[in-house]
């Protein structure tokens, strides 16, 4: 499809490849123009449109808020109608959606740890703030209108549906999406309605929330009882998840942090954006700039997860006890690669390949089996319900056989008294079954065995899904890596000094050479050497007296024993005024010079490679080793249910068939696990002496009654407080 020909200021645009198209119109590049683009309106009612954009334009907000999309200039068709607008182009930003999904992140940020995140949110509320300084309003606010760079500066888009203020003129914004809309503009026709800065204020909130919580929208939760609502009723309703100060009978996702906990002022402003009592004064997008700058000088790295970062002061690591609680990994090692990530060359002289190497091959690099996840050892684990009902089961049924012909020898006695010996006989049978300890009907162990063997199965994909994950793969492939660039180097090295010593086992013939190669046959006047023979000899190389010799004259056509006798004798005579020159000279220099050259071009990135390379490989071994020590939520999960299937196999002496032998992973010792909320003895603390015990409150949050907890880590650490009896599907807390 060929663009079509625009105007701006009464210049013809160059318009380049399409670069986006959505419900309102298309946006194309500009040729010999990298800053700005070209939106083109295909909307039925483009021309009504016109003064929005040209006031925008007048009003020069593209400077006033360079953080945002705004209309540069207008731009026409060749008939002279409204087009569209040139606006700046944001090249090298993506969807704020790509940072704060973890699977997105990832692919999209991999560098990203939380500090960044929390600095993207910090200048999302910046871009916000200048938008409101020019007396617009965002209005439809939404995670794909919302652009997040790779250095974590933010830029909006989208600008010219913002409403907008020029004087008497209003010009409003006719859309929104219910997630981010306030609960008082909920189910509203939007088109009519003047946005306020305080309406903007609670879908910034949202967006400031998803991006610090890992794409959690706030009133999203686990629903306690009936079904759960649709997310615009909850917004509609004020159901704000996390608050601390109302039961919305919904509880948090799993693994999320207890707001208060995590950053008491992220809470108190997150309650002012979401709670009712708060519309008309929500936190400013000035006032969040400020709270966000605050939290990330607040944010340290996790002792137990060097890839984590959170305040410093609370109680636990938020991430560890989700990445925990969901079996999955929020960040991730980044090992940058490509061009640029090795470029220290220490030189020729500073380099000696031994040394370089010795302290590659200090560096322990364990085999898969030497590798092992760290499993806690927990209380072994006995049979399962459902392999003690089978077992049950087994001895049940002799037991109502033993029991029927106990019976049935009464009966008889009774029925026919001289028949007493075989009542007495049919009476023993039965007391025999019901004591006997022999051998049993065979359990059909199937179900428990194929368990056993899935259970195994799965635990091998994932040791081996692990491995990958913690870096080991990663460790042995710059190993490998390195060890082929040393074997290049090598090979180089002994080139060079192959080379160098060639040339001066060579230097008498080359210098000899050199001397030939300033007779040329073209001017030798040599009899029977016209042109015409110049030309053929010169199609097979020869040219000068130094490429004369019997043997290569032989293979040129035409030339009989006469000519290449007089050919030879030319060379011969030139050659024998020749005079070897044993002291180095210039022709030396120039001759190493070259064979350097070449040597050097292979050389230098090499060195490159090992330097760095030895620093890399220390730090990719710190790195699995650290993260090898670290519990794997996944590989517990998956060891809990292999060691549950092979108990259930030995309870029930199941045998296991030789064909599906059974892995084994050590077992290191445990360390001291630290729950993700520190829980005192259930007696709590004893009341102070005559005065009377106090009664426990309910859960601000559920209503269920809360138990006496100790903090031991925090800001609060040695101090008492509240925490629900529902704990960890509810994270209500109160002060003791």
């Amino acid at each position: 499809m060929t663009a079509p020909q625009v105007i701006a200021a009464g210049k013809t645009v160059a318009l380049g490849r399409l670069i986006g198209k959505g419900g309102e119109g298309e946006v194309y590049a500009i040729t010999g123009d990298p800053n700005h683009a070209v939106k083109l309106y295909t909307t039925p009612d483009r021309l009504s449109r016109k003064d929005k954009v040209s006031a925008m334009v007048k009003s020069d907000l593209a400077t006033r808020a360079p953080l945002a999309a705004f209309p540069v200039s207008v731009i026409q068709f060749k008939d002279g109608s409204f087009a569209g607008f040139v606006m700046r182009l944001m090249s090298g930003f993506r969807p704020v959606h790509e940072l704060y999904a973890p699977g997105s992140r990832k692919q999209h940020f991999p560098q990203a740890d939380y500090r960044f995140l929390a600095r993207a949110a910090t200048n999302i509320a910046r871009a916000f703030a200048s938008i409101h300084a020019t007396n617009c309003v965002v209005g439809d606010i939404n995670h794909s209108g919302i652009l997040v760079s790779e250095k974590a500066t933010a830029a909006l888009i989208d600008a010219d549906s913002f409403q907008f203020s020029d004087g008497s003129a209003q010009y409003l914004c006719r859309v929104g999406v219910p997630e981010y809309t306030p609960p008082e503009l909920q189910g509203k026709a939007l088109r009519g309605i003047v946005r306020t800065t305080d309406h903007d204020a609670f879908g910034l909130a949202v967006v400031i929330f998803q991006v610090l919580l890992m794409g959690r929208h706030p009133f999203v939760g686990t629903v306690r009882n009936g079904d759960i609502p649709p997310l615009h009723e909850n917004v509609r309703n004020f159901k704000y998840v996390y608050t601390e100060s109302r039961n919305v009978g919904m509880d948090q996702p799993p693994g999320t942090p207890s707001l208060p906990d995590f950053s008491p002022e992220l809470a108190r402003m997150f309650d002012r954006a979401f709670l009712q009592s708060s519309i008309g004064r929500r936190p400013s997008a000035n006032e969040w700039v400020t709270s966000l700058e605050r939290f990330e000088s607040t944010l340290a790295q996790c002792a137990e997860n060097p890839l984590h970062y959170g305040p410093r002061d609370a109680s636990e690591c938020a991430w560890c006890e989700m990445e925990g609680q969901l079996g999955t990994f929020l960040f991730v090692p980044h090992f940058p690669s490509g061009p640029g990530t090795r470029q220290v060359d220490p030189g020729r002289e500073r380099f000696d390949i031994e040394i370089i190497w010795a302290r590659i091959e200090r560096v322990k690099i364990p085999s898969p089996e030497e590798l092992q996840p760290r499993i806690p050892q927990s209380a072994t684990h006995g049979p399962s319900e459902a392999a003690i009902q089978a077992k049950e089961v087994k001895f049940k049924g002799r037991s109502v056989i033993g029991v029927a012909l106990i019976v049935a020898g009464f009966g008889l006695v009774l029925a026919a008294p001289e028949a007493w010996l075989l009542s007495l006989i049919l009476a023993g049978i039965g007391l025999s079954n019901l004591g006997s300890k022999g051998a049993t009907p065979a359990i059909d162990g199937t179900r428990f065995l194929r368990e056993l063997l899935d259970a195994q199965n799965q635990w091998n994909r994932e040791i081996e899904a692990w491995r990958r994950r913690v870096g080991h793969s990663d460790l042995v492939s710059l190993k490998d890596e390195l060890r082929v660039a040393r074997q290049k180097f090598i090979a180089a090295r002994d080139e060079e000094h192959r080379k160098i010593s060639d040339y001066k086992t060579e230097r008498y013939d080359r210098q000899r050479s050199a001397y030939l190669e300033n007779f040329d046959i073209d001017r030798a006047g040599i009899k029977g050497i016209g042109q015409a023979k110049i030309a053929v000899l010169s199609s097979f190389g020869i040219g000068t007296a130094a490429d004369i010799s019997s043997s290569r004259l032989k293979a040129v056509p035409g030339f009989g024993d006469a000519l290449i006798g007089r050919l030879v004798a030319w060379r011969q005579a030139h050659e024998s005024r020749f005079v070897y020159d044993a002291s180095s000279n210039d022709a030396d220099r120039r001759e190493m010079a070259r064979i350097s050259s070449l040597v050097e071009a292979k050389l230098s990135p090499l060195r490159r490679t090992l330097t760095s390379g030895a620093h890399e490989l220390e730090q990719r071994a710190r790195r699995v080793q650290e993260f090898a020590q670290r519990e794997d939520p996944v590989l517990i999960s998956v060891h809990r249910r292999l060691m549950q299937a092979r108990a259930d196999v030995g309870f029930l002496n199941i045998r296991v068939p030789n064909s599906a032998p059974l892995g084994s992973v050590s077992m290191p010792s445990p360390r001291a696990s630290q729950p993700g909320l520190p829980q005192a003895p259930q007696s709590s603390r004893s009341p102070t002496q005559g005065q009377s015990p106090r009664v426990a409150p309910s859960c601000p949050r559920c209503g269920s009654p809360m138990r006496q907890r100790m903090a031991r880590r925090g800001r609060n650490a040695g101090s008492y407080f509240w925490g629900c009896s529902r704990y960890p599907r509810c994270k209500g807390t109160r002060s003791a």
